[in-house]
């Protein structure tokens, strides 16, 4: 084994063994950014794949590399209704979305720049979490504006109840 793939079975394990820290079973395990599927299937040896309830879930973009998952996960033996595998991009379509959140997440995606140059990527992770602000816009100037005119208001009001009081 090189250096390198050396290299990159010690990452795998140590980013799913942090994923997995404290957990015996959980109802699923999903990688975005899943290659071959490496992540996946380390999950399965750690935690055993019959303590995952829900299956191994995964995206990958590139489609050899889909099919490549796909065979290594019949290979380590997880049954077909055990794991699903999306051949989508996970930033402009990402798959697996339902009302249950994953409990664990292992990815460790492509950070080079030549992944993503030509495609029309917003990279801002706000853009994939946060809904739309819907809050009412306040204009700050307007506001002070107005509560100045309130205050002003209420001390005439004050002065004619004083004036009011001094009659009784």
């Amino acid at each position: 084994m090189t250096d390198n793939k050396k290299e990159q079975e010690q990452v795998s394990e140590l980013l799913t063994r942090l994923a997995t820290l404290g957990k015996s079973e959980v109802n699923k395990v999903y990688d975005p950014a899943c290659g071959s599927g490496s992540l996946l299937l380390k999950s399965a040896k750690i935690l055993g794949k019959e303590n995952v309830r829900q299956g191994f879930l995964g995206q990958e973009i590139n489609l050899t590399t889909y099919n490549l998952c796909r065979i290594n996960m019949f290979l380590h033996d997880i049954d077909y209704d055990k794991f699903d595998i999306a051949c989508e991009d996970t930033l402009i379509s990402p798959q697996h979305w339902d009302d249950e959140p994953f409990e664990v997440i292992v990815s460790n995606p492509p950070y080079s720049i030549k992944c993503i140059a030509g495609g029309d990527y917003n990279l801002s992770v706000s853009t994939y979490v946060e809904q739309e602000d819907t809050r009412e816009k306040v204009d700050i100037a307007e506001l002070n504006a107005r509560i100045e005119q309130i205050v002003a208001h209420e001390s005439e009001l004050r002065a004619q109840i004083n004036e009011i009081i001094k009659e009784l």
